[in-house]
């Protein structure tokens, strides 16, 4: 099950990927107040009223790519760990 969670967060990074493609006025990393607040698709018109900042911009992509990276090396090392036992 915890394999199954990484591998879905690891497709779930690439799905963002192509939606900011798609539409990258809707997708991207938004903070509300400095804090964390949303990873993912939100209706342009709804940031403001909601106080929403998306933080990435055009860096959304490499910092995709970079953590697709390194949650895949993780896996492996993990799925290699578990092979040794």
């Amino acid at each position: 099950v915890f394999f199954a969670l990484l591998y879905l967060t690891l497709f779930g990074f690439v799905f963002a990927i192509i939606e900011k493609i798609k539409n990258p006025e809707h997708v991207g990393l938004f903070f509300k107040n400095g804090n964390f607040h949303l990873l993912g698709t939100r209706n342009p018109a709804n940031l403001e009223e909601l106080g929403l900042t998306e933080v990435l911009g055009n860096w959304f992509i490499p910092v995709m790519i970079l953590c697709i990276i390194v949650l895949y090396m993780v896996i492996t090392l993990l799925l290699r760990l578990k092979r040794k036992k």
